[in-house]
């Protein structure tokens, strides 16, 4: 064909085969991510869409297609689109504000729409593991955007358009959504078959193609993750029916005057779970900080660095962070940890003295700062007026960043794993559990359930998370750490001298073994989060059992243990590295008991898809927990 004549093709084509092209790959992506992810959620990169592109662009380029009258114009199209870059697709996508026309933002059907403008992305919102806080980087600006949210109403728009698509055109996205399928994102997208088209020059995906015989009504439909829509189910409230009192355990041991919650199963109300899962995960989103926090953080670190260079001239120390800014758990009011690290720091007399390197912060122009010596790691509070962050300082704790570290990997195996922890922190803070049982704890309870799954809802799942420090020991990664703290008189050893060094043990997943490991897991974060709260307020015997959470399983207490708590029940959240040592010391008798009232509180609303009530403080007055059913 004349360069004219594909030029003219071009310019008739008026967008429709990129725009087109265009929805059909964010529908595919889309579907994709709720049947692995279940998540409603749609961030996109411009990069992941520029790259989509420029294969389709190469594809378009062979020359079956390129010598073909009714094809070769294709390519040019994607060519002065300039979709196929970074920059280009950026443009693009803010011009159409996310969508071109038969996958359109979930507000299109709003008149207001067009009112509004593009949510675009940082870099730290397009993963639950926040990757920038492993970085200590500058987060990267606006590099993608909310996508879609899948309704029923977007099948329809999908079904409806390519049915006035032309047919020649029909067939190209056909093509090229099974070349993209097969070489480029290895997965089957939004499903279906594929057929050959264009008189056996090449293979489509049937549902995209030109009808068959002329028959529109046989070819496929457009499914949403198999039937799953959160506009379908609506809002997740239901009624909550008790089944009858049963053997069980509370907080004192075994009871038979406990009843559960008569759930759903998955097959007879999968609309529950969907629907539940999509407000948790909005309220997971509204929760997170924003992502300046991180830009602030880097800023007091280096602030924090500089003082020592000036305080510590020519010592060779270091800032590690560890805690919440690290592991991906913070929130918009956490404060910073940092731990100052160098040769043979344990033996350094002015920095192991509390009061006096709190001197030197308060000289440095740090404010309100408060020396805390007999803690069971010494550390020195202040605030940084120059980023508004307040920050926990200490001597020679790496065990603290090792710890983040371990939690930080368990982050980032699974896509749930963050929301679930996340929600259950923030829960339990909600209900004034904090203080009987630190965030840490209450993250390792979270980490075993999920080793696990015990419970109704989890039976005949497969775990999501695996044991990483019950592994082989090649897969090991050791460090010896020093735990005895110069000038500390409430050491976390104790009086015990044997805990003074101990071996560090676990499998950091550097070669990614154990990515996504619970693959084959299909529960949703609802079915998770109700499962939790049900097992420790209906089914974990507190009187008999410990949380071991380096075996990343549920043991008997020893005789001992159960002696010592004979008269007043404790919970026992044995440390992953110090197995003397129990992180809920203090959540024990009446503070035991309140954490259980508090979980089963959750349960019940949880169950009744209310997450406002899960989220409102438990008020005891509301509801005789032993007689529910009346």
């Amino acid at each position: 064909m004349a360069a004219s004549a594909t030029s003219e093709k071009v310019r008739n084509d008026d967008g429709d085969f990129v725009g087109c092209l265009y929805d059909t790959i964010m529908y595919e992506r889309a579907v994709h991510r709720l049947k692995t992810q279940h998540k409603f959620d749609f961030p996109v990169r411009y990069q992941a869409l520029a790259h989509d592109f420029a294969e389709a662009y190469r594809f378009c380029l062979q020359p079956k297609f390129a010598q073909n009258q009714e094809t070769t114009h294709y390519s040019d199209c994607i060519k002065v689109s300039r979709v196929a870059t970074v920059n280009g697709m950026k443009l693009y996508v803010e011009e159409n504000l996310g969508y071109y026309d038969i996958f359109p933002a979930e507000d299109v059907f709003d008149p207001e729409f067009y009112e509004r403008d593009l949510d675009e992305l940082n870099e730290d919102e397009f993963s639950d593991f926040d990757s920038v806080a492993r970085q200590m980087g500058v987060i990267k600006k606006n590099v993608g955007f909310q996508g879609c949210t899948l309704t029923k109403k977007h099948e329809a728009e999908m079904a409806k358009a390519f049915a006035a698509i032309p047919n020649d055109t029909r067939d190209m996205i056909a093509a090229v959504i099974h070349y993209l399928r097969t070489n480029v994102w290895r997965h089957r997208g939004s499903g279906g078959e594929s057929v050959v088209l264009m008189n056996g020059v090449t293979m489509g995906v049937q549902k995209y193609s030109r009808p068959i015989d002329g028959y529109e009504s046989e070819r496929e439909d457009f499914p949403v993750a198999n039937g799953i829509s959160h506009e379908d189910f609506g809002s997740p409230l239901r009624p909550v029916h008790m089944l009858q009192p049963s053997y069980g355990y509370d907080w004192k041991g075994q009871t038979y005057k406990l009843a559960c919650v008569d759930l759903p199963t998955r097959g007879s109300d999968h609309g529950f779970y969907a629907s539940l899962t999509r407000v948790l995960m909005e309220k997971y989103h509204s929760l997170l900080p924003p992502a300046e926090l991180m830009v602030r953080f880097q800023r007091l670190k280096v602030s924090v660095e500089d003082f020592l260079v000036k305080s510590f001239p020519g010592e060779k120390l270091k800032v590690e962070p560890f805690g919440s800014f690290v592991t991906g758990m913070l929130s918009p009011d956490s404060d910073a940890d940092f731990c100052i690290m160098g040769p043979d720091i344990h033996k350094h007399t002015l920095l192991n003295d509390m009061p006096y390197l709190a001197a030197e912060l308060e000289r440095y122009g740090f404010t309100n700062v408060k020396a805390i010596p007999d803690a069971t790691v010494p550390i020195v509070k202040f605030h940084d007026p120059n980023t508004n962050l307040d920050c926990d300082l200490n001597t020679g704790n790496y065990l603290g960043t090792i710890n983040s570290n371990l939690i930080r990997t368990y982050i980032t195996l699974d896509p749930r794993v963050k929301p679930f922890l996340y929600l259950i922190k923030n829960i339990s803070h909600v209900q004034s559990i904090k203080s009987s049982l630190s965030s840490y704890a209450i993250i390792m309870m979270g980490i075993v359930y999920l080793q696990t799954l015990p419970g109704d809802l989890g039976r005949r799942q497969k775990p999501i998370l695996p044991r990483l420090q019950v592994q082989p020991a090649a897969r090991m990664s050791e460090e010896v750490v020093r735990l005895n703290h110069s000038g500390s008189t409430n050491s976390v050893v104790g009086n015990d001298r044997r805990h003074e060094v101990i071996l560090t043990r676990y499998d950091k997943n550097l070669d990614g073994l154990h990515t996504e490991a619970g693959r084959d897991n299909t529960m949703l974060l609802s079915e998770l989060l109700i499962g939790f709260f049900e097992f420790y307020s209906r089914q974990f015997a507190y009187t008999e059992k410990a949380i071991h959470t380096a075996q990343g399983d549920y043991l008997h207490k020893t005789h001992n243990e159960k002696f010592k708590e004979r008269s007043t029940p404790s919970l026992r959240i044995i440390d992953p590295f110090l197995h003397h040592r129990n992180i809920a010391g203090w959540c024990r008798g009446d503070s035991l008991k309140k954490m259980w009232e508090a979980f089963n509180h959750v349960y019940l609303a949880l169950s009744g898809g209310d997450l406002d009530k899960a989220m409102t403080r438990y008020d005891p007055r509301e509801v005789d927990l032993y007689n529910i059913l009346n």
